[in-house]
Order: C-alpha cells, then structure tokens, then sequence
C-alpha cells in the first residue's frame, strides 16, 4: 500500500501530526497492487455477469453471460443470441457452461445442450428436456453433464469423422447415471483422476470425489461434526494436489487424506484455483487476494501472506480462466470480466494519479519515499522493515525539505534537510534520525543532487554553481565553484576523483586532486552531440570508462571517457523515443530507459530493444525527469505522469506465444460474406468479375497486449510479398482485375514474436464472359476465320486488280498497235505525199532546165542541185543522233572515266558507238570522218585504255554499264 503526504506550509504542524497518526494506525499489506483491466458492455460485451468462459482450438475466447454468448479475439466481441427465424443460432440465452474440442464446443444453457461447428458458425441442440448445470471434460471424445435436476450425464462422441449439420448430434451418445443427485450450482473440478462436487445427500450436501475411470463415487472425510445443511454457504477449489474449502469464517485445507482448518480474518465470496499461474485467487469483500502455491500448501491465508492484492468493490465473480499466454480472466456477477496478465502482474503500480517528479530513495528493505519539492509532496511506500518505516515517518513528519540516502555497505541510513542557508546531515539512531553535520550554504536550490562516492566515504552534493564534497569519516567538507548556472538534471560518480552532472546546457565533467578541481564542458559545439540537454547519466557496470548519456530530443549516446568519444545509439526511427528522462542497468546487463513513449529494454551486446507501455502495465506512456531509483536487490523504479512503477526485471517475461493469424470477417463491395463456412476456415473464394473489392478483418488470438499485436500480409499475384505490416486489423483491395490471388497473412505478438506459419485465402474473381478462355478461344477463331477471309478477299482483288490490268494492257496494245498501224499508214501515206511532192517538183524544175538556155540553164541546174543536196543532207540529222547518244549514255560516261579518267570527250563518244556494236564503216558515216580516222581513233582508244590485243574491246566496254 502506498502512502500520499501532501504539505500545506502555512498550516503543515496541524496537518502533519493528523495525518501521520492515521497512517501509523493503518494496518499494512505488503502484497505487490495490480492495475487489472475490465471488459464491460462499452467494450462490446452483452451483458456483466460471466457465468462460463473457455479458449477454443483456434485461440478464441468464449464467455458465457445471461443475455447470450460473446466470442472474443483481443479486439471485438461477436454476439450470438436467441433466434426464433435461424435454427441455427442459439435458441437460449441462459449460458452456463462452455467446453468443447477441436471441431466443436459443447455450450450448457438453462434450457437446453447446443452443439456449436466452429467451421459451420451453426448451433445444434441436443434436445435433452433439461437445463445444463456444468460440463465436465474428461478427454476430446468424454464429457460429464450435470443438470439442473440434479443429474449426472456421459456424453460420449461415438462416430468420429467430419461432423457437419444437424446429422452431427447423431454422432454423439449420452447417458444417465443413477442416483448421482449432484449439485449443478457448484462448477466441477478436476482432482487428479476424479472430480470434485458436491453431492446431495437427503437436505444436506456432502463434498465427494467422482471417479472418471470407474464412474465411482468418493466420499470425503466430513468437514464439520454435522451433515452440510443444503442451504449453508460453503464452496470449493483445487489447486494440484490440494482442495480447498472454504466458509465465512475459516479455510479447510485437504491434503494427505485429512482437513486443516485455518481462521481467516476475512468473508470469502469465492474461490477458485488456478492450475498454470499455481495460485489461488480469493474474492472479499473489498478486494481479489492472489495466493501462491507454496502458500497455499502451507496454510498461509493472512492477508499480508498473498502475493497480489487488487482493492476493488466488484469481487463478485463466478468462474475463471487461464488462457494460453497465462493471462488470468475472471468472470464477475455483474461487472463483466478482469483481465490479468503476467506482465502486469510483475510491474507494481503506486500512486496512481499522482506525477512523479523527484528521485525516489528506496531503501534495501524496499520502503520507497519521495519528496517533490516542487510541490512539497511527501510519498511513502513501506517496506519490510516497520521499525526503518517508522523512523522515515516520524523524521518527514517534522522536516519540510528532505531527502534520505542508505550507505550500501552497511545499510546505515541517512537524511538530509535543505533551508536556504543550512544544510543539515543527519545519521540514523536506534530511534530515529540524530544530527551529524551542518553546512552553512546562503543560496536556495529547488534541484538539488546528492549522491555517495562508491567506496561510499564520501557525499557529493550539487547545488547551483557549487559542488560539496562531504568526508562522512571526518566530517568534514570541501566546496568547490565552477560558476555555471545550469539547470542540473543528474549526477553520477565514475570513481571518487570524477564527477559527471547533466543539465540542460550540456554535460560537465569535473576532476577532483585532493583540494583542487578542474572542469571541462561537452556540449553541442565541441561534440556530436545533437541536444544540450543531458537528462540521464549511468555509469556502465562492467566498464567503469563508459558511460549512457540520455538526452532530452537527441536520443542515448555512449561515451567513452578515456577517448572522449560520444557514440548515438540506434538512430533509425522505428527507435520507440529520443527522450531519455532514466537509464537504469540491471543483473542481466540490460539498460532500461524511460521515456515520453513507455520504458525501453536495450541489449548492449546485440544492440536490440524491446518497448514496455501501458498496455503492459506502466504507470502511463508518459515518465518524467528524476524520476528513477534501483535497490541493491536489483528492483528498478521510474516514475511518471500518473504514478510509479517498480518491478524485477526478471519478472518481467518476454512474451514466448506465437499468435495465431484467423481472417475473422470479409465483405464484398462493403457487403459482408454470408457462407456456408465461417471466414476463420475459407480456403477459397470464388467470385464474379463485379465482386472485385474486398475488406478483411483479422484476428491474433494472443491476448496479452491484442492491441500491440502486428499484422502483416499481402495479396499475391497483385503485390510484393509482405508490403504490409501494421497495428490495424483491416485491410481493403479496392477494384481488383479478374484472376487468381492469395491473400496471405502471419501475425506477431505484442513483443514482437513472429509466427511464421501464416494463413492463406485463395481468391478467383472470374473474368467477365467476353475476357474467359473459350470467349478468347471464339475470338480466334472469328479472327482465323476473318483472316482467311480477307486474304481470299484480297487475293480476290488482287486476281481482279491482275485480270484487269491485263485486259487493260491488252486493249492499251492492242490500241497501240492499232495506233502504230494508222501512224504507219499515215507516215506512209505523208511519205508517199511528199514523195510525189518532190517527184513532181524535180519534173517541174527538170522541165524548167530543159527549157532554159545560157546562164539561165546553169543558174536553174545549181540551184536544182543545191536543193537536192539540203533535201537528202544528214548533218542535222547526225547532230540530233549524236546528242541523244550522249544523254543516254551520261552514266556509261561517268562510270568509263572513273575507270579512265584521261579519255577525251570525242572518245568517250567512240566508246558509245563501239558498245553499240556499229562497224568502223558505220561509225565514220555517223560522224562523217573518213573510215581510215575511225582506225586512227580505236588504235589510240586501246592505247591511252592500256589494253592487250587479245582484249575485246566491245565486250569490255559492254561490261560497263
């Protein structure tokens, strides 16, 4: 139990004396305080009071209310309730019991059995004509009914194999046992190889072992004197090999064949064994006592001997459950279910509601104090020692600013207390606290460090700009002034001779020789550094040279002191914080910082983390700066915005179960899945082209963070594998292509375990009928068929194209020739014209001659003969040849040139009449030479070509084109 002192200084003497004599005459439970967590109706839940609970096969957990049944996966709640339209759904509300196997649960109502398939999402009633007090599980194939009329029942599955629709209740046999008249308002327990009830014997009721082998009834050596009347109140619990009964009054422990009786101070409402935690819980009046085991086999039922204590008015509770990962659920009658887990169990809570702002001192027997000058609160959590606590009450009942530090070596315990000009030391005594030393100071710090050299002779204190240093043999003290007037955060002594303070504009190393002291500041501008502000200083345990540097905004550095070196650690930013308010180091070399984002595990050796929230149990995600203290025991303290935590980090298990990954709910096109099978056991799911947007829910069924657990997944055929990791349980694929996919998702739990097995949905969206193989298969075929089609068509023109040219060609030659005839006939008829033209005009100008005489005749006769001679000359017409010869022949030129450059123009024209195959006669009547000058000109040709004789030169110059 924690304690609050808060002072008033105008009136804190009055105060004071009340308070303190309240506290002294309250009586102390020393158990560690658990913060539990609640699921109600504004969770989901369908109604407060939990009357069975059970985890299936698949992780699920069920609860069992009287207004229907609840499956929950660490997120959400799934109601089943009475349906008169769906036979198959529950048809009573009234849940009892719940138990079952893989393929099954066996769900006792009050008015009927129902067989519920998980695969199927479909309930089957039994039909028995009774209620259902508790189902008692023997083995996957063997349950135990008890009724409400007080019946005992086998129910036996005879016809193992796939159990599906209503057919399945044949598959199950059950019968009665005569004369069992069992209690059904008792839960049946397990007991080695029986099962402990109470039995109805006539009006009272006897406690009794059953025999599952033998079906065989044990009596138990009676509690009391007297039969247990039917009406008394009186209950049971087992716990290994240990029953328990219990009244108003006292405890009965059974073991080794006889009871023990043990008074308690305390009423029972309940009691009930839990089997994987090895404790038993108790339910008073006002709070849920946590025994161990060994206390429980030992007969210590004192509330100061349980293990946990959790102070709350709702101890009404029914039934309990141990789940998977040990977390502890318990089933109260009306205010719906508590939720323990192991984590939070380990990690204490104190003064909740109050911010923690100062060191807190913890002594070697685990009294925690704390005085906040900031607000002159005075906190107090006591130990084991009540003479130790006493003194720390008596002492901060008196003195306004204090605070108390224990040598180690010898447990001796000191205090302190701070005026504006005095401090004053003061040593313990056998009744308190005596004065030891003053020191006279004339200025006022509200931040004030004090801490013990390691060999522990000396006391360093740090106020202001001065440094004290305090012989604690000699008593006397040196002071030291540095003249930095920083905003001091922390102090640390690596050895006698070296003190490190932090503050908000840096980190001052101060080096002590005897009465000399040098200093020397690391700051951003001389470092790497990247904040000022140094709020955490921890001297490593097996380095003594090292030290964690905890900033506020720049993360943890490592600094080596010989070297000089500032190291940051872990810089990525999934780094859960870059506030460091504590580092603390425990027995396993671990440091543990707080932060404004929950405590952090760091791993010095494979630089790995592990981060603790609220949800595992913290004060709140928030710490503050001072805030931190650890006992020689190796307890760790931080404190924070909404209280303190302390806890062993050895308590402080990693979370080891895998959780298992389910698809829990699909809608298609925002429209949910309603299918013959549950979506926790679809491997496939067929869909139309237009059904091609999906959203998911998914489930982790580990439950000791749900909230933290992580999900990653992927659609493949569509993505990368693994593209998606995170918190959410949803996920949404909008406007999928047709094709097939697999939606593939594995989850982590909240400390970031991985299970790698990971669950797969088939996804086949069918194309549309115009994107499906035959559709393609048809389209080829028209395709093949157009093909084949179009070139016929086009052969087919091409053909016509063909035989119409062709006639157009045939008639065009026919035309032509038809056309060179007439030309023909004409030019002959022309020629014939101009013929007898100049036939007539040589008769006419013969006649002439002859008819003149003298000069006349021969003027006549020259004339005739000059007229003869233009008629039938051929220079013009040689020209003409010529210069056509020499434009058809222009690439012949060029080519003969680039293969003879030096041939003449005149020889060139040569060589085009010699291709032509013309003789030397035929060349010189062309050019109108002499035939001996065509020789002349081929002989010097062949010359200036370098030709041989054996050459032919027509061939040769036919081979150039």
């Amino acid at each position: 139990m924690s304690y609050n002192f808060h002072i008033n200084i105008k009136n804190s003497h009055s105060f004071f004396g009340c308070f303190l004599l309240i506290l002294l005459c309250t009586n102390v439970w020393a158990q560690k305080s658990i913060t539990p967590e609640w699921l109600t109706i504004e969770n989901g839940l369908s109604q407060g009071f939990i009357s069975a609970m059970h985890q299936d096969a698949n992780g699920f957990l069920w609860f069992g209310t009287k207004a229907g049944l609840n499956r929950y996966d660490g997120r959400h709640f799934k109601h089943f309730r009475d349906s008169n339209i769906d036979i198959t759904n529950l048809q009573n509300e009234q849940i009892r019991s719940i138990t079952g196997s893989t393929d099954f649960l066996l769900i006792g109502t009050e008015g009927d059995l129902y067989l519920y398939l998980p695969k199927y999402d479909s309930f089957y009633p039994f039909k028995l004509k009774f209620g259902i007090g508790d189902i008692f599980k023997v083995d996957d194939t063997t349950f135990w009914v008890a009724d409400t009329a007080l019946g005992l029942h086998k129910l036996s599955l005879t016809q193992k194999g796939n159990l599906i629709g209503e057919n399945a209740i044949s598959s199950f046999s059950i019968e009665k046992l005569i004369g069992a008249s069992v209690n059904p308002y008792f839960k049946l327990r397990p007991f080695k190889n029986t099962m402990v009830l109470f039995r109805q014997v006539g009006d009272h009721k006897e406690l009794q072992l059953f025999n599952v082998s033998n079906e065989q009834f044990q009596a138990l050596p009676p509690l009391f004197e007297y039969p247990i009347p039917s009406e008394m109140k009186i209950g049971y619990a087992v716990l290994e090999n240990c029953i328990i009964a219990y009244t108003d009054s006292a405890i009965y422990l059974w073991k080794a064949s006889r009871w023990q009786k043990i008074p308690i101070p305390y009423k029972i409402n309940n009691a009930l064994g839990l089997p994987k935690a090895k404790k038993l819980l108790l339910s008073t009046n006002d709070r849920y006592l946590l025994f161990d085991i060994t206390s429980v086999q030992t007969g210590q039922f004192q509330p100061q001997q349980a293990e946990h204590s959790i102070l709350t008015p709702k101890t009404g509770f029914y039934n309990v459950l141990e789940d998977n990962s040990g977390n502890i659920w318990i089933g109260t009658t009306g205010y719906g279910i508590m939720k323990l887990n192991q984590r939070k169990m380990a990690i204490q809570h104190h003064f909740e509601g109050v911010s923690i702002y100062a060191k807190p001192f913890v002594s070697q027997s685990g009294t925690v104090f704390i005085y906040n000058p900031m607000n002159e609160s005075k906190l107090i959590v006591p130990g084991n020692n009540k003479r130790e606590v006493q003194k720390i009450k008596s002492f901060a009942k008196n003195h306004r600013e204090l605070l108390f530090l224990q040598n180690t070596t010898n447990n001796e315990l000191w205090s302190a207390t701070i005026t504006p000009t005095l401090i004053e030391l003061y040593r313990e005594s056998a009744t308190g606290f005596t004065p030891f030393l003053k020191i006279p100071i004339d200025f006022q710090y509200h931040i004030r460090l004090f801490a013990f050299t390691p060999d522990h002779q000396e006391l360093v204190l740090a106020l202001g700009t001065k440094i004290i240093v305090i012989n604690m043999l000699q008593k006397k003290w040196i002071q030291y002034d540095h003249g930095l007037a920083y905003d001091w955060l922390c102090l640390t002594l690596s050895s006698p001779s070296t003190i490190w303070l932090g503050a908000d504009q840096g980190l001052l190393a101060i080096q002590r020789n005897q009465q000399t002291f040098t200093h020397k500041v690391y700051t951003r501008k001389n470092t790497v550094l990247t904040n000022n502000k140094i709020s955490a200083i921890h001297r490593d345990t097996n380095s003594p040279t090292q030290l964690w540097i905890g900033t506020k905004g720049g993360g943890l550095y490592n600094f080596d002191t010989e070297k000089e070196s500032f190291t940051k650690i872990n810089t990525t930013p999934e780094f859960p914080d870059a506030t460091i308010y504590g580092i603390l180091e425990d027995t396993e070399n671990f440091l543990w910082l707080s932060s404004n984002n929950g405590l952090i595990r760091y791993d010095k050796v494979t630089q790995q983390y592990k981060h603790f929230t609220k949800n595992d149990g913290l004060q709140g995600n928030e710490f503050n700066t001072f805030a931190y203290a650890q006992n020689k025991k190796g307890q760790l303290y931080f404190g924070g915005t909404n209280g303190l935590n302390s806890f062993h980090p050895k308590d402080v298990k990693d979370n080891t179960t895998l959780p298992k990954a389910m698809i829990t709910d699909i809608a298609i096109n925002n429209i949910k899945l309603h299918d013959s099978i549950a979506p926790e056991y679809l491997q496939n799911l067929q869909l139309e082209y237009r059904e091609n947007s999906l959203s998911f829910s998914f489930a982790a069924t580990e439950y000791t963070a749900p909230f933290k657990n992580t999900f990653s997944y992927y659609l493949e055929g569509s993505e990368q594998p693994w593209v998606h990791t995170t918190t959410d349980n949803r996920a949404n694929y909008l406007n999928i292509a047709p094709g097939v996919y697999h939606l593939k998702l594995k989850t982590a739990n909240s400390d970031g375990l991985w299970n790698e097995h990971f669950t797969s949905l088939a996804i086949n969206i069918r194309p549309p009928w115009y994107q499906t193989y035959w559709a393609y298969g048809l389209y080829l075929l028209l395709m093949g068929t157009s093909v084949i089609s179009i070139v016929k068509i086009r052969e087919q023109r091409i053909n016509n194209k063909r035989e119409k040219e062709k006639i157009q060609l045939e008639n065009q030659l026919l035309e032509s020739k038809i056309a060179n005839k007439q030309k023909d006939l004409v030019d002959l008829a022309n020629s014939i014209t101009e013929n007898i033209k100049w036939r007539d005009y040589l008769i006419q100008n013969l006649k002439k001659i002859q008819g003149a005489k003298g000069q006349t005749k021969n003027k006549y006769y020259n004339e005739l003969i000059n007229e003869i001679k233009t008629k039938t000359s051929i220079e013009n017409n040689r020209v003409a040849y010529q210069q056509k010869i020499d434009v058809l022949n222009n690439e012949f030129y060029d080519n003969l040139l680039e293969k003879y450059p030096k041939l003449s123009k005149n020889e060139l024209k040569l060589c085009s009449l010699i291709k032509l195959d013309f003789t030397s006669k035929e060349i010189a009547m062309i050019q109108g030479i002499e035939v001996r000058s065509v020789y002349i000109s081929r002989s010097r040709l062949r010359k200036k070509m370098k030709l041989s004789p054996e050459v032919d030169l027509v061939a040769l110059l036919k081979k150039i084109s």
